[in-house]
């Protein structure tokens, strides 16, 4: 990666800026902590609580049709993706990344990759490691910062807390994989006209969940995920009055969840799973609300 003298200064520049800035506001606060900038001044330890090793979980086959739409990046042999700051209308610098799954979005240096977008969930691993901020666990993002190293600010373990760190902090970046459902989560089970089947219960997730698509109309966002978990289904069809037509199931389901956050909210919310198919009734919608 080369700078020509005039963004070499510019980084200068904006580095001692952030410096300055850095140890007015966030070294200040009592409620914001930072992690370890890898040799950036004035941070904060954090790694020992918010660390763990976990084997990466394996890609998932997606078919063509199912290929993220807005891809910010090109793929340069098995495991390399290159991306360019010029792409998200940012200083025009070329990094090249290893190490990431498919279904992993990719923040390094000045690059926040557009589909990390505050309200919505993400899992965050230390690029080219096996070590996860957060324990390993989806956390809300609540901001992304201005400027060119971005600080990224996630909810703490408190509504009043908060745990940022900034794009730059780690030489080999960081990797994103957004998070649409959970364990424990319940749905509606709905046939294609929206009726009633019975719930299913989300027990347990099966394969690493994959932004598809994903658009904004008039502030509101919508986000598209490849999921595929294991489902407890218990139906509740029935004919006047008789015992239930359908006995229950535990079943894959596989299918595209719509999660989508509405431009005065500050969470996104996973309204739906469409595409779904279950053994027993075929072709269904598992919907949060009716």
């Amino acid at each position: 990666m080369e700078f020509s003298s005039n963004q070499f200064e510019i980084l200068i520049n904006l580095a001692d800026e952030r410096a300055r800035d850095t140890g007015q506001s966030i070294n200040d606060s009592p409620k914001t902590r930072e992690f370890p900038e890898f040799g950036f001044p004035n941070a904060d330890v954090l790694t020992h609580s918010l660390r763990r090793f976990t084997k990466l979980p394996s890609v998932p086959d997606v078919r063509e049709e199912d290929a993220p739409q807005n891809r910010h990046e090109n793929t340069v042999g098995n495991n390399v993706r290159v991306v360019n700051g010029s792409d998200i209308g940012d200083i025009p610098i070329e990094y090249r990344i290893e190490a990431l799954a498919d279904f992993e979005l990719p923040v390094k240096g000045f690059y926040v990759d557009k589909r990390i977008i505050p309200g919505f969930q993400y899992t965050v691993r230390f690029n080219g490691t096996q070590t996860w901020l957060f324990n390993g666990e989806p956390r809300l993002l609540k901001s992304v910062g201005m400027g060119y190293g971005k600080r990224l600010t996630f909810a703490g373990e408190s509504p009043t807390d908060s745990i940022c760190f900034w794009s730059d902090s780690c030489e080999d970046g960081y990797a994103f994989a957004v998070h649409a459902v959970e364990e424990g989560d319940e749905f509606v089970i709905c046939d294609e006209r929206l009726r009633p089947l019975g719930r299913a219960h989300i027990e347990s997730l099966l394969l690493p969940q994959r932004e598809i698509s994903t658009f904004t109309t008039g502030g509101d966002v919508t986000m598209r995920v490849k999921v595929v978990v294991s489902v407890v289904a218990e139906y509740n069809l029935e004919r006047h009055g008789m015992l239930p037509l359908v006995s229950g199931e535990t079943a894959v389901a596989e299918g595209v969840a719509i999660v989508m956050k509405k431009r005065k909210q500050r969470n996104a919310m996973t309204v739906r799973i469409e595409q779904v198919v279950l053994p027993k009734v075929g072709p269904c919608s598992l919907c949060k609300e009716l």
